[in-house]
């Protein structure tokens, strides 16, 4: 039968023996949450993962994770200078932007942890970036992507309905629906 409990134990025993950065035996905070947290992420991606799991070990894709996720971080933060359009030059504000993002908790941990949070939140600020720009099309795609990462950012769909900006909800719900 389905016992949620021993698949979240079998999950976190299997990230444990991939030797992940993020977790190790002594992880005890990890240990309880992996134990009691609900899943968050949507099936589509362990449906997908599911069947590579016998081809790749996770270490590669941890490996892309640590060379790509500061890099998104960096993306993120010039994405929100395109977006708030400040009045000053994109180096200060990537300048800031890496002194408040890098050495903070938030920061530092989810780049320890390689935490797909950091892709999600890349794909927000440019979903909200491009619809403040007004292409529309690129907009619903990213925030779609983003909802089938995470389910959360499918509460952004609100701000376009009221909006009135059925460009946006019909790429979105077309690309969520082909995802």
């Amino acid at each position: 039968g389905h016992n949620p409990t021993r698949q979240k134990g079998a999950a976190y025993k299997a990230i444990v023996q991939s030797g992940a950065p993020s977790l190790n035996s002594g992880d005890v905070i990890m240990k309880n949450f992996v134990r009691q947290s609900p899943g968050v992420y949507p099936p589509l991606w362990a449906a997908i993962a599911a069947p590579l799991t016998g081809w790749i070990s996770p270490q590669p894709i941890f490996m892309v994770a640590t060379v790509l996720n500061p890099l998104l971080l960096v993306g993120l933060i010039c994405l929100a200078w395109r977006a708030a359009r400040p009045a000053i030059a994109l180096r200060t504000w990537l300048a800031f932007g890496i002194l408040a993002m890098f050495p903070t908790l938030i920061g530092s941990i989810a780049l320890h942890q390689n935490q797909p949070q950091i892709l999600v939140s890349f794909l927000i600020v440019l979903a909200l970036e491009r619809s403040r720009s007004g292409d529309k099309i690129t907009a619903g795609t990213a925030m779609a992507q983003t909802a089938s990462i995470k389910l959360y950012p499918f509460l952004f769909i609100i701000v376009w309905l009221a909006r009135r900006d059925w460009v946006t909800v019909k790429w979105f719900s077309l690309t969520g629906a082909l995802l």
